[in-house]
């Protein structure tokens, strides 16, 4: 055919294509790639190529491709699954931190963290000792600011409870509260960074919604940048994750964490300078606790 079409020959319509080469028809029958099939009959992947059209071979070959890379995808699956359930079986005999470890899930945070992270949790607990979240997160390569939303995933509190724990405020957090008036930040934002409930900061000063607060805003109801999402942003960012991997940590969507980056010259010197006011220091020069 190639012959033909160089010296302009009609062929008559009805002309079937026509295998000639058994040792390349066999292989194309296999699926196998085109190197692969022109290294084992001494032919350059074009020729086979050329061969395959010319023989009238291209869907059989292309279907044939399809039946390899799904019999591979199946296969995967199929080891998967029962990978997964050995996992489970083996889980069973485990202690809970292994439990939890798997139940949490992340593709950010290895399970060698994660099961660190929890086994010193339950450790703690049954020998009713109370750890912060800076010592359950010592030697896992996780900042302590998150320590309490992966407790929160898989149904955990914070070992010092989350339930009057702020009840007595004492005089260095409620001169924090009181320098808060002085920044242009909302109380959730506040009670973020200085890790006390909103009610409790809302019983010193009565503040009103910041507008720069609602400044900016991905697609959807509701989905505004707060200092807190962009600080927790920055300290991942700082840490080497990638975006994705922060939008999951943090637990809020890719485009909220870009906007978060795209807005960092601006926002990164307003929330230091709060921090600042917050705790009274001068030396503060990163956007995150």
């Amino acid at each position: 055919m190639h012959i033909c079409r160089i010296h302009n020959i009609k062929l008559p319509d009805d002309l079937a294509p026509s295998k000639s080469r058994p040792e390349i028809d066999s292989l194309v029958e296999q699926g196998l790639k085109l190197q692969d099939i022109g290294d084992r009959v001494g032919l350059s992947k074009e020729r086979i190529r050329q061969y395959i059209f010319e023989s009238g071979q291209s869907k059989e070959y292309k279907n044939a491709k399809l039946s390899i890379k799904y019999e591979i995808i199946n296969k995967r699956k199929s080891i998967l699954s029962l990978l997964e359930e050995r996992t489970s079986q083996l889980f069973e005999k485990e202690d809970i931190a292994y439990k939890k470890a798997v139940e949490y899930r992340s593709r950010t945070i290895p399970l060698e963290s994660l099961l660190l992270i929890f086994r010193r949790y339950y450790e703690a607990k049954d020998n009713g000792k109370i750890l912060s979240l800076v010592e359950l997160s010592n030697g896992t390569g996780i900042a302590p600011t998150y320590m309490s939303r992966i407790l929160r995933r898989v149904g955990l509190e914070p070992l010092y409870g989350i339930r009057n724990r702020h009840a007595n405020l004492n005089s260095k957090e409620i001169e924090a509260i009181l320098r808060s008036s002085e920044i242009d930040m909302p109380i959730p934002d506040i009670g973020y960074f200085l890790a006390l409930p909103e009610h409790l900061i809302s019983q010193y000063i009565n503040k009103r919604k910041v507008r720069s607060y609602y400044q900016y805003k991905v697609k959807g109801k509701g989905n505004y940048l707060t200092y807190r999402i962009a600080s927790q942003v920055y300290e991942a960012k700082d840490l080497g994750f990638k975006s994705e991997e922060i939008a999951e940590l943090i637990e809020t969507k890719k485009e909220m964490v870009e906007l978060a980056l795209e807005k960092r010259f601006e926002l990164e010197p307003k929330i230091i300078e709060g921090l600042r006011i917050l705790y009274n220091r001068t030396d503060i020069d990163r956007p995150f606790n």
